[in-house]
């Protein structure tokens, strides 16, 4: 939107169009009901079976000062952090048992 005189704000973009960092599209979208299966699925593998538990380590590799009360309350983009995150550990413990 641009101010009197034609000219936009100075380092400001314009209000109907946010500016946001480089992200994937969709990715500010809640995390997906497959996503959702993967994470609680991972987690089990983990042996983090309590709800409040899975939702604390959820907050912990997302470094939330806020606990969500579900998966589904995360992006997209988030829970894919979280797969990845949680893949590794399943994945180190594989190694350590072996």
């Amino acid at each position: 939107e641009f101010k009197k005189g034609g000219r936009a704000q100075a380092g400001k973009a314009p209000s109907s169009q946010p500016t946001k960092q480089a992200t994937k599209p969709g990715a500010d979208e809640p995390a997906t009901e497959s996503q959702a299966k993967a994470i609680h699925a991972q987690l089990g593998v983990l042996k983090v079976i309590d709800e409040l538990a899975k939702m604390e380590k959820v907050a912990k590799i997302l470094g939330l000062a806020k606990v969500p009360t579900a998966v589904t309350q995360i992006t997209k983009a988030q829970a894919s952090t979280v797969i990845q995150a949680l893949q590794k550990e399943i994945d180190n413990d594989n190694r350590e048992s072996s």
